[in-house]
């Protein structure tokens, strides 16, 4: 999937930014990226799913599972990473579906974003 064909009704024109890892200019696995994920888009979409399916007695689908995740410090007492905090299948499809992709998205979507400002400071410099 590319940025452009992400439809304004699911982005509601939010940028991004703010999950780019700002010394690699990348999106990453993190912390936080993970339960931005869960808890703002997979989990609602599920509930959202979910819904129909009661409607129509179906099973309904499990919600990912939400990260207890403790500080770097325990987890390396542990021998653990951040991502051993993770669902399984959550991580799975990242590394099969996004990194592979994260690169081209990220370009394209700065190259949008700078499109959208260049039409914004046109639109405000217009004489009236």
């Amino acid at each position: 999937m590319d940025h452009e064909t992400v439809p304004e009704f699911i982005t509601q024109g939010r940028a991004e930014l703010p999950l780019l890892n700002a010394t690699s200019g990348t999106i990453e696995l993190t912390g936080s990226t993970y339960l931005y994920l869960v808890r703002r888009v997979l989990n609602p979409m599920l509930e959202h799913i979910n819904r129909a399916r009661s409607i129509d007695e179906e099973e309904l689908l499990s919600p990912f599972m939400d990260a207890d995740i403790p500080t770097k410090s325990i987890q390396a007492r542990k021998g653990e990473t951040t991502e051993d905090y993770f669902d399984r299948e959550v991580v799975e499809h990242w590394k099969l579906h996004v990194e592979p992709a994260v690169t081209d998205y990220v370009e394209a979507h700065l190259r949008s974003e700078r499109k959208r400002t260049r039409i914004s400071r046109k639109i405000k410099k217009k004489p009236k």
